[in-house]
C-alpha cells in the first residue's frame, strides 16, 4: 500500500475526526460502533481502522481534539475582544460553546472520564494562555495588589472557575460572567441586572 503524504493522512484524519464528532452527536457514546463512525466520515472501515485501531482510541483522541477546538474558540473570542470586556467574554464563550456543541455535552454527560482527562493533560496551558491574555485585568485585581496573590494564581483561580463552567455548565451565562468580573474587581460600580441606567449598585 502506497504510503500517502502527510497532509493527505492529516485531512484524512481530520474527516474522520470530524465525522465522528458527527456519529457521537446523533447516536451518543453508548451505542456509538465504529461502522457509525466510518459512515458520517464516508471513509470505509478498512481506512478507519488504519488511523484508529479501536473505538476507544478514536474515543480518546476525540475528546482531546474537541477540547482544544473548544478552548482554542474560547481563547480567540478572548484576544479579539475589548480589555475591560474579556472575562465575561471568556465565561460567556465557555458557557455558549457547550450548549451549542452536540458532541460534546453527550460525552460530558455519558463519559466524563474523558472529558477530565483531557481538561488535566491541557491544564496548565490553558492557565498559561488565560495568564497572558488577562494579564492587565490580573495585575489591577485587588487580591493581587493586595499581595494575597500572584497574576499566577489568579490566573489559576480563573482557570478552575473556567474549567467548571465547561465541565457544568452555568444555566444563567450572564450571571456567572458578571459574577467573576466583580471577584477580580470588587469595587467597581455596576448597574443590577435589569435596571440599566439606574446607576451604580
Amino acid at each position: 500500500m502506497p504510503i500517502l503524504p502527510a497532509p493527505t493522512r492529516e485531512r484524512t484524519r481530520q474527516r474522520i475526526l470530524a465525522g465522528a464528532v458527527e456519529a457521537v452527536a446523533r447516536h451518543g457514546l453508548a451505542k456509538l460502533d465504529m461502522g457509525d463512525v466510518s459512515e458520517s466520515a464516508g471513509v470505509s472501515r478498512g481506512t478507519l481502522y488504519r488511523y484508529f485501531a479501536s473505538r476507544e482510541t478514536l474515543l480518546s483522541e476525540l475528546t482531546v481534539h474537541e477540547a482544544l477546538r473548544f478552548w482554542k474558540g474560547c481563547l480567540d473570542a478572548l484576544a479579539e475582544a475589548d480589555e475591560a470586556a474579556r472575562v465575561q467574554v471568556l465565561f460567556l464563550q465557555a458557557t455558549r460553546r457547550v450548549h451549542e456543541h452536540a458532541a460534546l455535552r453527550r460525552i460530558l454527560e455519558t463519559d466524563p472520564a474523558l472529558v477530565l482527562r483531557a481538561v488535566r493533560e491541557q491544564f496548565p496551558r490553558i492557565r498559561g494562555q488565560l495568564e497572558t491574555l488577562l494579564a492587565p485585568q490580573l495585575a489591577a485585581a485587588p487580591w493581587v495588589r493586595d499581595g494575597v496573590t500572584g497574576t499566577t494564581g489568579l490566573a489559576d483561580w480563573v482557570a478552575r472557575l473556567m474549567v467548571s463552567a465547561f465541565l457544568v455548565p452555568a444555566d444563567d451565562p450572564e450571571a456567572l460572567a458578571r459574577g467573576l468580573d466583580a471577584l477580580l474587581d470588587p469595587g467597581a460600580p455596576r448597574e443590577t441586572p435589569g435596571e440599566a441606567g439606574s446607576g451604580p449598585r
